[in-house]
């Protein structure tokens, strides 16, 4: 797809109808306020073939249920840190996926969840979660129940995450918090790397934001900053050497992926913090 520099964009942080500059492989950043986005969004249609039960197995993922102990490695890493701003209540999740934080979270706070997948809901509600497929946008939600609002590695995938936090903010308990985490652009990670940024594969990632564009998107909806830091995440090596050679595209990692599952020694995890993950806590204010 060719891009047009002089193309006009109406970008959804600082809302100005501004011009984008390309940045990398299709992405646009606004020269107004810096919010890189994808240079195309996919209508609703498109999401959900994107997100269908080929994103959790042999898509942007090998195998989502094997790798449910590393995920909840991280949870259970963050669990407390979220119990110190919010020690009990209620609790929604946006992207809840399979269910995996919320089956933890249940034993702390009275938990609800949201994702656009059915095969995930479907599994989630199997956990005996309560949880609704489809778009948060579209689903009735009570003001002032929820005390705590949390996205995993969500608010990249989102078309139109400034109405998702606007939503949140309209709806959310007063002194409430929203938790969420994201890649960082410009994080030392990206800058060296640029376009071979491990976080850049639009349809799914469209949005990229800095600390900035994410705190001026949060404090744009009366949301103040309380908890911020760069955090790493308990990985599955079997996924990360299969995301290596889905994402690249390269027969190197090919080769080292099919190496691997040679040796049979299982699906073994590991930590990393590659500082560029941002981990976000912000209170609404009155």
């Amino acid at each position: 797809m060719t891009i047009n520099p002089k193309m006009e964009h109406f970008c959804i942080l600082c809302g100005q109808s501004t011009e984008h500059e390309p940045l990398y492989q299709k992405l646009n950043k606004c020269k107004t306020c810096s919010l890189v986005s994808a240079n195309k969004i996919p209508d609703r249609q498109e999401l959900e073939t994107v997100y269908g039960t080929n994103y959790f197995f042999e898509g942007e993922y090998l195998n989502y249920l094997e790798e449910k102990d590393s995920l909840q490695k991280n949870f259970k890493k963050w669990i407390p840190l979220l119990k110190k701003f919010v020690p009990h209540g209620k609790l929604f999740e946006i992207g809840s996926a399979y269910g995996f934080f919320l089956e933890l979270a249940r034993d702390y706070w009275e938990v609800q969840g949201v994702d656009i997948s059915h095969p995930a809901c479907d599994y989630a509600k199997s956990l005996g979660l309560h949880v609704q497929c489809g778009d948060f946008l579209d689903i009735p939600v009570e003001a002032d129940k929820f005390d705590l609002f949390c996205l995993w590695d969500t608010i990249e995938h989102l078309k139109r995450p400034d109405l998702y936090v606007k939503k949140i903010g309209e709806t959310i308990a007063p002194g409430g918090m929203i938790c969420l985490t994201t890649g960082d652009i410009d994080a030392f990670v990206p800058r060296i790397q640029k376009g071979k940024w491990r976080m850049i594969h639009p349809p799914t990632h469209l949005f990229y934001f800095s600390k900035k564009t994410l705190f001026a998107l949060l404090r744009k909806n009366d949301f103040k900053i309380v908890y911020v830091s760069r955090v790493g995440f308990y990985r599955s090596l079997k996924r990360t050497l299969f995301n290596l050679s889905f994402l690249k595209k390269n027969g190197k990692w090919k080769a080292l992926y099919d190496y691997y599952n040679r040796l049979k020694l299982g699906d073994l995890s590991f930590y990393l913090n590659l500082y560029d993950i941002l981990l976000v806590i912000a209170r609404k204010e009155s």
